[in-house]
């Protein structure tokens, strides 16, 4: 997009320089190319950051560089990386961080982990860093994001800082932590003397309560009258087959169930 935006800026120029005239429709048509060309929005136009570009693009004497986007892309990386370098630079030598992490595919089935610190300075004022966002391959087994997250965190020199991992409640983030804590035990063993916690994250354990309590009202039935015998003891095997908060919830509805009736 940058490129092209560009391309198009110096077209206006060498327009300018051909033919001596620059007019204000020519260049609104130009713009009008750009943004429909790319699909982009018509609020561009108003950006701080599309002025920015346009008006350091005119100051050129000569042909501005262009970069590839894997040479954008690469810049990005360096940008991101010494971003988070800077800030980790405020965790006190004797305090420890936080982390979240977060699995998600795209709609392109590519999967991908992103891995969130959090820590407190000196000044007693919070940071959130985003230390990676990595791209999973293969299977999402714990030992393979264990992997990852060992990587991320040797990268940033902080693999003995780490206090606690927030997670979702999957089964692999067991092993995850189970591998992760092992690998640290082995290569920082001096140091590393205690595990570190995992705290399940808040917002899944309440998805979680609400969807076992949404299933748990389907063993309501839909009339109003109490149809003793066989046919109605659904209730008590929806029971008997949840697990955990579910039956406990179940239990309760079938309660209030009966109660209501009785």
């Amino acid at each position: 997009m940058i490129v092209t935006l560009i391309n198009y800026i110096l077209q206006i120029r060498d327009r300018l320089r051909a033919t001596g005239d620059y007019t204000d429709e020519a260049f609104v048509e130009v713009i009008i190319s750009f943004l429909t060309a790319l699909r982009l929005p018509l609020e561009t136009v108003n950006h701080v950051q599309f002025h920015r570009l346009v008006s350091l693009a005119a100051k050129a004497s000569h042909k501005p560089f262009i970069p590839t986007a894997k040479t954008v892309r690469r810049q990005i990386e360096i940008a991101v990386e010494k971003g988070c370098t800077t800030l980790l630079e405020k965790l006190p030598a004797d305090a420890k961080i936080c982390l979240a992490l977060d699995c998600w595919s795209s709609p392109f089935r590519q999967s991908f982990i992103a891995i969130t610190g959090y820590f407190i300075d000196a000044d007693w004022e919070s940071h959130e860093v985003l230390l990676g966002f990595e791209h999973v391959k293969g299977s999402h087994t714990g030992k393979a994001l264990s992997d990852i997250l060992v990587s991320v965190l040797q990268c940033y020199n902080i693999r003995d800082r780490v206090l606690s991992i927030t997670t979702d409640n999957a089964s692999n983030n067991n092993t995850l932590l189970n591998a992760l804590n092992q690998e640290l035990k082995r290569s920082v063993d001096e140091i590393f003397s205690t595990d570190i916690i995992r705290i399940p994250c808040l917002a899944h354990v309440i998805q979680l309560c609400v969807k076992a309590l949404m299933e748990a009202l389907k063993i309501d039935p839909k009339n109003e009258i109490n149809e003793a015998g066989p046919a109605n003891d659904k209730p008590t095997e929806d029971i008997d087959k949840a697990r955990g908060i579910g039956k406990a919830l179940a239990k309760v509805c079938h309660d209030q169930y009966n109660n209501r009736i009785n």
